[in-house]
């Protein structure tokens, strides 16, 4: 089993920490979690990396470690008018963090679609002939997604980036990440192309939000989608 923090309606003072299989599912853990406040599950919100936490996912389907923050959203006993306050000011902020840190860039649904870019439907090659003409544009914040060596799992892991980033950010952070599970080095693949300037920026890549690449790690082979 591993240990989850769940961190009730963003308060870093109120924090349940449950023990989950690392194969099972998170239905039995959101009951248990639900009787321990004295509220029924369809009361809570559980969020994971920006979006809904569902009941048939699990811990190793969504790649966790242990010590990850589970925001959840409830309502507070005797309180409805504090509920609704803190619930407005929590609705960008509900994620489950890798460290506090992660918490920095959590965003609402709406506010992740409204940042999608123009032309998010355009080959790479062209989104990045336009990225590299609005070079002078201001940084914009991006969520990456990871596939760890061309897993099956129904979510990947989302990362919180700029635009100007370098990819060598990336690759810094997600041998940081999967240190502990063996991973000692990293080669990315987009377009199904492995990425051979990782000096260059996501925006000189003409990647942007929602995008994903496939993470190879240690030397192992990539087949095309």
């Amino acid at each position: 089993p591993i240990q989850l923090k769940f961190r009730i309606n963003g308060k870093s003072t109120d924090i349940e920490t449950l023990s989950i299989p690392f194969q099972s599912q998170f239905q039995p853990a959101m009951a248990r979690f639900a009787q321990k406040r004295n509220v029924t599950v369809a009361q809570c919100k559980f969020i994971f990396d920006g979006e809904d936490l569902r009941p048939m996912d699990t811990p190793e389907g969504l790649d966790l470690d242990g010590g990850e923050i589970v925001d959840v959203m409830m309502p507070t006993v005797g309180n409805k008018a504090s509920d609704k306050a803190s619930a407005k000011k929590s609705s960008g902020g509900g994620v489950v963090s890798r460290g506090d840190a992660a918490s920095n860039g959590a965003r609402s649904t709406t506010a992740r679609a409204a940042s999608s870019r123009a032309g998010a439907s355009a080959p790479p090659a062209a989104r990045a002939a336009t990225n590299s003409a609005g070079a002078s544009a201001p940084p914009a914040k991006i969520s990456i997604k990871t596939n760890r060596n061309r897993n099956n799992n129904p979510r990947q892991k989302t990362w919180k980036l700029l635009d100007t980033d370098p990819l060598t950010k990336l690759q810094t952070d997600y041998i940081k990440l999967y240190k502990s599970k063996g991973c000692k080095k990293v080669r990315f693949y987009f377009a199904n192309a492995l990425v051979q300037d990782v000096a260059k920026t996501f925006r000189e890549l003409g990647m942007g939000e929602g995008d994903m690449m496939y993470a190879m790690e240690n030397g192992k082979p990539f087949t095309p989608v």
